[in-house]
């Protein structure tokens, strides 16, 4: 699966990413500022948030409000990803641009992912490859 995720990923993609954010005014400049925090990332795939789901188990389609702890964020095509921080925002169906670092440990290949909306990056966890 790791493979895969790095095949999805191309240096020309991250380049594009970069120079649009480098383009743009205003809230942007808090972004670029943020992009510290995705060094050594790939962009694995830009979604739009339909909703998200608390411990209560209630799905909520009111828009994105930022993230809670395991809070599951889902996606229009109807995948998710859950929170591993805590940080409130509000926007109606953003767009999501999810990135993906792949590492490994005592022999074990996992992933890191971190999700960008509008200029707030959000811890996404880590999941074990395949």
């Amino acid at each position: 699966m790791l493979r895969k995720i790095l095949n999805l990923s191309t240096a020309g993609g991250q380049l594009c990413f970069c120079v649009c954010l480098l383009f743009c005014s205003g809230v942007c400049a808090d972004t670029i500022d943020k992009l510290s925090d995705l060094e050594g990332f790939y962009v694995l795939k830009v979604k739009t948030i339909d909703g998200w789901m608390d411990k209560d188990k209630k799905q909520k389609k009111s828009g994105f409000e930022g993230c809670d702890w395991d809070r599951v964020i889902i996606f229009e095509d109807g995948t998710t990803a859950t929170c591993r921080t805590y940080s409130y925002s509000y926007s109606y169906r953003p767009k999501a641009a999810l990135f993906v670092k792949p590492m490994t440990h005592n022999g074990t290949n996992f992933f890191s992912i971190k999700m960008l909306v509008g200029s707030d990056i959000y811890d996404m966890g880590v999941q074990l490859s395949k």
